[in-house]
């Protein structure tokens, strides 16, 4: 859909509904407004995806944050049976909440920083593979879900990890 360049979803909403966004060094900002990336997927190595106060749902889709970063400052991201790919980039939680349904996190060699947000891992995964995650403040339910922390390393300063009936490895 673009190179390097805007794509600014202020209040409004984009379908990637089997489709594909390539942000490769690109922005999207979806302040306020929804991304809906179902069966699509949306690739943003070395991008940035702000979604203040916005929605992104992945079901059933893919979305690559390879060197990229994603700010999920006060909004919701639902990764419903879909894939978030963090390869040494970042994702930013900060009072938002990741609802990740049967999906599954890649955080390889990337950072996943929950300040004040919750994750929900409910029949999901997170491989947190020589990668960070901190919950500092904020929440994390493992609920039937699996958390591999090959490598990595969890920080749970002041926040909270419920892993009801779910696995961290």
């Amino acid at each position: 859909m673009m190179g390097v360049g805007l794509i600014d979803d202020d209040g409004g909403r984009i379908d990637d509904d089997g489709g594909r966004i390539d942000d490769g060094g690109g922005r999207i900002d979806d302040g306020g407004g929804r991304i809906d990336d179902g069966g699509g997927r949306i690739d943003h190595g070395g991008g940035r995806i702000d979604d203040d106060g916005g929605r992104t749902d992945d079901d059933g889709g893919r979305i690559d944050d390879d060197g990229g970063r994603t700010d999920d400052d006060g909004s919701w991201t639902d990764d419903d049976g879909g894939r978030t790919d963090d390869d040494g980039g970042r994702i930013d939680d900060d009072g938002g909440w990741t609802d990740e349904y049967e999906g599954r996190i890649d955080d390889d060699g990337g950072w996943t920083d929950e300040y004040e947000g919750r994750i929900d891992d409910d029949g999901g995964r997170i491989d947190d593979d020589e990668g960070r995650i901190d919950d500092d403040g904020g929440r994390i339910d493992d609920d039937g879900g699996r958390i591999d922390d090959d490598g990595g390393r969890i920080c749970d300063d002041g926040g909270s990890t419920d892993d009801d009936g779910g696995r961290i490895d």
